[in-house]
């Protein structure tokens, strides 16, 4: 091989390894620069909404077929529905009136819900709905762990686009989309120039992207979640416009869950009034339980949920302690006319303990004793007048032979 054709090897091997080995460096770069765009956009956005308030209404498709709870509708079905919510830093406060599956009565019955977190609590009230829940009910949360934080109400994906439109910087309320997804590249939706902000698939969750749009302050347009064997199961599609201050914030926003191909669930949410930095008063993020609220209190620790104490909402404000054991097997309108503990002397013991059931029980113990005592005792007589010999007995049959 000439000098030459050798140095030109060289030299071409010299450009491959320049090019594969910069190339990774600069994307990361660029992916780099890319997100921290992204977090100084999220973040003074942010900064712009101390305070936020959202109402919204929501119409959801049910497709005919779809299993919900264990059954699911027979038909397709659409629910109209309407909420609120308000912010404050990292404290909110939801209200949200629709329908829900129930079971029994198998079908869709209303609710209205209000749920509240003020950084160490988490309080919800499920209001009494005559022929479907018998009385309102509460739920006291204290210090929830962070499995208990995803399943609040406010924190569900359906809310999501609001949530990381003015708190997108925070992680708590973010779902830590810029924290889980660290990988940025320019792409292009529906002909428009975007940021794709990738969650990368791993053995047991899979792929999540997020685009977000430059030219409106990178403002959420889509978002879409895979499942680990890469089938599509949830897709966020945000249309956004700019408040009178300037922000970008949604307008409204499309909830799709599927199974596969096949459509579970449609909702589509659009806002009907926005006010960013409001004034908070001292008791708009608190939630008052009506009288005769049956009220649970919960508290975390080292992921488990134990609790603590249940009351009933007075008439005048003050609390009728549940005692524990109380509610075994009485009813609800027993306890509210009932003091704390009185129940406890009226409650029937269970069968089990009666004087009656005991003496015949013992009857029985004893009845079986005296039988297997004259099992053992018969045994041992016929044992005694058996001839003992080594041989075995002659059948006297046998001789005749």
């Amino acid at each position: 091989m000439s000098g030459g054709v050798m140095a030109r090897l060289v030299g071409g091997a010299v450009c491959v390894w320049l090019v594969v080995g910069t190339a990774a460096p600069a994307a990361a770069d660029d992916s780099a620069k890319l997100l921290a765009e992204v977090r100084a956009a999220w973040q003074q956005r942010q900064d712009a909404a101390r305070t936020a308030r959202f109402v919204w209404t929501g119409r959801t498709v049910h497709p005919k077929g779809v299993v919900v709870g264990t059954k699911g509708p027979g038909k397709d079905v659409v629910n109209d529905g309407t909420g609120r919510v308000l912010l404050e830093g990292n404290k909110w406060r939801l209200a949200t009136r629709g329908l829900i599956w129930s079971e029994p009565p198998y079908g869709f019955v209303p609710e209205h819900r209000e749920v509240a977190f003020d950084g160490e609590r988490y309080v919800t009230l499920i209001h009494h709905q005559p022929g479907h829940n018998q009385f309102p009910y509460g739920l006291i949360r204290r210090k929830p762990g962070e499995v208990a934080q995803a399943s609040m109400t406010f924190n569900l994906i359906d809310y999501w686009p609001l949530r990381v439109a003015v708190r997108g910087a925070d992680p708590r309320l973010s779902n830590e989309t810029l924290e889980t997804h660290a990988l940025a590249r320019r792409a292009t939706l529906q002909g428009r120039p975007v940021v794709e902000l990738v969650q990368q698939r791993t053995e047991v969750s899979g792929e999540s992207k997020v685009w977000v749009d430059p030219a409106q302050d990178y403002a959420v347009r889509r978002h879409d979640m895979y499942t680990a064997a890469g089938e599509l199961h949830t897709r966020i599609d945000v249309t956004t416009e700019r408040h009178p201050s300037g922000v970008w914030l949604p307008k409204a926003w499309t909830v799709q869950s599927m199974s596969g191909a096949a459509l579970q669930r449609r909702t589509v949410f659009t806002l009907v009034e926005v006010t960013l930095n409001p004034s908070v008063a001292a008791g708009d993020l608190e939630i008052d339980f009506p009288p005769n609220t049956v009220v649970d209190e919960y508290t975390d620790s080292k992921g488990q949920s134990q609790l603590t104490a249940s009351h009933i909402v007075r008439g005048d404000g003050g609390r009728r302690p549940i005692v524990p054991g109380e509610w075994n097997n009485v009813g609800y309108e027993d306890l509210l006319r009932t003091e704390p503990g009185e129940l406890l002397g009226s409650v029937p013991p269970p069968w089990w303990t009666s004087r009656s059931v005991l003496v015949a029980a013992c009857g029985v113990v004893l009845a079986l004793a005296v039988a297997a005592l004259l099992v053992v005792r018969r045994r041992a007589l016929r044992r005694r007048t058996l001839p003992v010999t080594a041989e075995p007995p002659v059948n006297p049959r046998s001789e005749e032979r």
